[in-house]
């Protein structure tokens, strides 16, 4: 009599699968492997790596052959128009600042503020007709978070490329 007891408490004690904790934790982590799909468009609303404010943190190199954390607010930025790129590289800013141009800029009105922290310089792109402008300052701590105070650092120089042709038209360093 008392096995036949244990038998009964023991079914009774067995509950279903999808009542257990463990279960919910392995469908929980399928649905976030699912969701986290290297195959996405971009779209914020399906790129996990772009969030609803627009900023893009890529951790593998991109086609600037570059880690590029990149966000389209920039706070204090009264025009809209300000854009952020945070990078560290040793590479100067004229071997890929076309290439960036070509992948980041939206709009020619847009003005593009790269930190390299590789290089403790602050690189501000801005665009007139058919050339990419360059000012090179150096970095003031803490100036990534506000543009009111960005590229407020000592001039260091600048360049101007042809975005057609990609030639350096202007260096200051060249003199």
């Amino acid at each position: 009599m008392k096995k036949n007891n244990q038998n009964e408490a023991s079914q009774k004690s067995k509950k279903p699968l999808y009542k257990k904790w463990w279960f919910w934790l392995i469908v929980v982590a399928v649905v976030i492997a699912l969701a986290s799909n290297p195959d996405s468009s971009g779209d914020p609303a399906t790129d996990p790596a772009q969030d609803s404010q627009g900023t893009t943190e890529s951790t593998a190199p991109d086609a600037l052959d570059l880690d590029v954390t990149f966000s389209k607010d920039f706070r204090n930025d009264v025009t809209g128009n300000w854009r952020k790129a945070l990078v560290s590289t040793g590479s100067e800013i004229q071997e890929y600042a076309l290439a960036y141009y070509q992948e980041y800029f939206a709009a020619d009105d847009e003005v593009h503020v790269i930190y390299n922290f590789g290089l403790n310089t602050v690189n501000c792109l801005t665009v007139t007709g058919n050339i990419l402008s360059i000012n090179i300052t150096d970095y003031v701590d803490g100036e990534e978070h506000d543009a009111k105070i960005a590229c407020g650092g000592t001039y260091l120089g600048s360049f101007q490329i042809d975005i057609e042709t990609g030639e350096v038209l202007y260096s200051s360093f060249d003199k």
